[in-house]
């Protein structure tokens, strides 16, 4: 399992429940290297967490195959890929529909495109940053409602 596993999954690494445990399985980032300062190893952080729930709360669908997910990672080894480069992404991440033609259903983006959207009508997909705002300002709103009606502070599902 672990050769398999370590052949292709180059920026997530699955892990399987220990013995005699009800945990289950488990999704490790593996997204990049450590960066130059504390605080931007802290904003990696906080936006990859941030993403995992958006991810789960908005059900995106962010599945391509794995032949485009090599090249990804090919190109985002060069330098300045993340203002250079462009990467295989999912033209539509919040549907679960498959296309006739599958090869529509990706596309070719740079991380700004990926992050903040694209003006296009070919890209069907809510900027992941505007996704992330929305995300946050309801759990603001939802602890907010908590406190007003009285209710002790509970952590957001």
């Amino acid at each position: 399992f672990q050769n398999i596993q370590s052949t292709n999954w180059q920026t997530m690494r699955f892990k399987p429940p220990p013995p005699n445990s009800s945990i289950g399985w488990r999704v490790e980032f593996r997204p990049c290297e450590v960066q130059i300062t504390d605080f931007e190893n802290a904003a990696i952080v906080c936006f990859t967490v941030l993403l995992t729930r958006v991810i789960l709360s908005y059900k995106l669908n962010l599945l391509i195959p794995i032949s485009k997910v090599d090249q990804n990672m090919i190109r985002g080894q060069k330098r300045d890929a993340v203002k250079l480069e462009k990467f295989w992404f999912r033209r539509d991440i919040t549907s679960d529909k498959k296309s006739d033609n599958t090869q529509s259903e990706y596309t070719e983006f740079t991380i700004n495109e990926i992050i903040n959207g694209k003006l296009e009508e070919t890209f069907n997909n809510l900027p992941i940053a505007n996704m992330l705002e929305e995300y946050v300002k309801q759990l603001i709103y939802n602890n907010k409602i908590t406190l007003e009606v009285g209710g002790a502070p509970r952590s957001a599902p």
